[in-house]
């Protein structure tokens, strides 16, 4: 449990969770001010593998993208020849890049490591449909949600990020053909 202290209050981060003094679960407010905190404080550059993705995913929850996108940038090259590495930290910087209305990017850097590693996951497969409908490529969005659909073994019976991208592609193409 880290203990932080954060205008005279002390604060405990457990497993991603915070708590105030009483052991009560803060609000996102005040959750987001301790995250920022920490991160801001630490030395990324120095950190192993396993702590940088832990970092980089805390870091992501903040929505402080641009500090994000730097730090997935760093670790990519700093550990980019590790496969497993690649296919965690991918994920996370084309949804980076598209929330700071980059799609493009982040369909380069997924073409670029695609090229090195297989890279194969839910996550990247939704996030590259996602930027391909960002570009208006629905073709190309529909084959990365069906890899997405594919990968993850089928439906799954609730609403979720591929459930919401197969929605625009449909919403979005359906606007198109009436144009």
């Amino acid at each position: 449990m880290q203990k932080i202290e954060l205008n005279d209050e002390i604060y405990y981060e457990n497993k991603g969770k915070f708590y105030n003094s009483s052991f009560l679960e803060v609000d996102s407010v005040i959750k987001n001010q301790l995250l920022c905190q920490i991160l801001n404080s630490a030395d990324y550059k120095n950190m192993s593998q396993k702590e940088i993705i832990d970092f980089i995913y805390k870091i992501k929850e903040t929505e402080d993208f641009i500090h994000c996108k730097e730090i997935c940038l760093f670790a990519l090259n700093k550990f980019g020849s590790d496969e497993k590495f690649v296919t965690k930290v991918l994920p996370v910087i084309t949804s980076i890049y598209r929330n700071l209305k980059e799609p493009e990017k982040a369909i380069d850097i997924a073409k670029e490591q695609r090229k090195k590693f297989k890279c194969e996951s839910v996550a990247l497969y939704t996030s590259l449909a996602g930027a391909y409908c960002d570009i208006e490529d629905y073709e190309t969005a529909k084959k990365f949600a069906n890899s997405a659909y594919k990968c993850q073994g089928g439906g799954v019976g609730y609403k979720n990020e591929l459930s919401l991208v197969y929605a625009r592609i449909q919403k979005e193409t359906k606007t198109t053909k009436k144009d």
